[in-house]
């Protein structure tokens, strides 16, 4: 029985003897809930000893998975309500993630916020169906970004499907992601830059040409010979589906000094949408000079 259906018997093969011990194959082809019980009577009429029954699954077929509503590299600047669809029919459990980066706040998990849990329902056969309407969120600045949404669902025969949707909410012009290397500096304290300083731009639409200022400041004076600011292009990346990526690269030569550091960035796309850091700029220190001792009071011989 598969899902409550009767399927066709498995194919027998011949029998093949040797001596008293005969043989035969039975080949399970088709995905059921096989129930196996064996009878065996010899020429004089004796009986074999009753074996006990087997009750087993035959699943080769993976689960069934969708989500719409999204696609992969998509910008959404409108109402975002992502669908997640999925059954097995022999169902075990889901695995859901949905995650935010903007600026420094990078791969934020809010699966438990905006998901929460998704129904699923089981029948007696143990087919299991589950589904999922994301509701749109507000439409508050906050909430742009780029979403991550991972859904995998697995069935008792250890098979499993995932699928991974990537998109963008651009309500208010451009998202801003910080390196990873660049996010580690905020507010911080360090004795000279490391790793690679970056900042890539999404957006819905394309920027507006010399629309984007990068700025950089140390004790609040622009850094003389910005080479990042000489070095910015606003060169638009390949892409796959219909976002806008823009990378920003920063020159360690531009943080030599000691000093309060901080990076604004503004810009303006084709919508009219204008976007800036301006409210929660990058800061950080810069402090490479080892403290001097000048002299110790209050010491008698």
């Amino acid at each position: 029985i598969n899902a409550g259906i009767q399927v066709t018997y498995p194919t027998i093969s011949a029998w093949s003897s040797n001596g008293d011990v005969h043989r035969a194959t039975l080949t399970f082809s088709k995905d059921a809930l096989y129930t196996l019980d064996v009878e065996y009577e010899d020429l004089a009429s004796n009986k074999a000893n009753d074996i006990t029954e087997e009750r087993f699954t035959v699943d080769t077929t993976d689960p069934e998975l969708t989500i719409t509503g999204v696609k992969n590299e998509m910008p959404y600047s409108g109402e975002v309500r992502p669908r997640i669809d999925f059954s097995d029919n022999n169902y075990d459990r889901y695995e859901v993630s949905l995650t935010r980066t903007e600026r420094e706040n990078v791969i934020v998990d809010i699966t438990e916020e905006i998901i929460g849990i998704i129904g699923v329902a089981i029948d007696g056969t143990g087919r299991g169906v589950g589904g999922k309407l994301i509701e749109d969120m507000e439409h508050l600045e906050e909430n742009d970004g780029i979403y991550t949404l991972t859904v995998t669902i697995y069935d008792k025969a250890g098979r499993s499907m995932e699928k991974t949707v990537v998109y963008s909410v651009n309500r208010f012009g451009s998202v801003y992601v910080y390196s990873k290397d660049l996010a580690a500096m905020l507010k911080g304290y360090h004795k000279a830059p490391k790793g690679n300083l970056y900042i890539t731009v999404y957006n819905a639409d394309q920027l507006m040409e010399n629309s984007t200022k990068l700025e950089i400041t140390c004790d609040g004076a622009a850094v003389a010979n910005q080479r990042s600011l000489s070095d910015v292009r606003a060169a638009l990346q390949p892409n796959h589906g219909g976002w806008f990526e823009y990378k920003f690269e920063l020159d360690h030569a531009d943080f030599a000094n000691d000093g309060r550091y901080k990076i604004t960035i503004s810009d303006k796309d084709e919508a009219g949408n204008t976007r800036t850091n301006s409210e929660n700029p990058i800061e950080f220190y810069i402090d490479a000079t080892a403290p001097v001792l000048d002299s110790v009071i209050g010491m008698e011989e």
